[in-house]
This record gives structure tokens, C-alpha cells and sequence, in this order.
């Protein structure tokens, strides 16, 4: 009975440590800081009292990079 528990366990445990790689719906966030025309900082409430730092790329834009070297920004 001790080995049907412990082999039951260790084939439910990857399933549950994978279970939050996903966030569905939208997130409520804040931006933090710019970096450039297409990048920002943004602190996400993913969880009541649970904040993650977040950089975010928007997908479409294409703006100079201003940390490359002769970039006027």
C-alpha cells in the first residue's frame, strides 16, 4: 500500500507544478518604466496581493533601440 501511495504521488507531482505556467484572461497592470518606443516595465496583479515585474515587447512596433551604440533618442 506504502508503494501504490508513494508511485501515485510521484506521477501527480509534475502534473500540479505545471499546473500555473499559464495566466488566461487579462491582467490588471501598471507601467513602471519606458525603455524605448516598443518596450516598457510593467508590475502585474496576477494574484490577490501577488505582483510581478514584468518587461514587456509590443508586438508590430518597430522603433529604434535607444541603448545601441549612434542612436539619437
Amino acid at each position: 500500500m506504502r508503494f501504490a501511495c508513494l508511485m501515485l504521488g510521484s506521477l501527480l507531482l509534475p502534473a500540479a507544478a505545471t499546473a500555473g505556467d499559464i495566466v488566461s484572461g487579462p491582467v490588471a497592470a501598471s507601467v513602471v518604466n519606458v525603455i524605448d518606443g516598443d518596450s516598457f516595465t510593467a508590475d502585474a496583479l496576477v494574484w490577490p496581493g501577488m505582483r510581478l515585474r514584468y518587461t514587456v515587447r509590443v508586438k508590430g512596433i518597430d522603433t529604434p533601440e535607444t541603448r545601441r551604440a549612434g542612436c539619437k533618442a
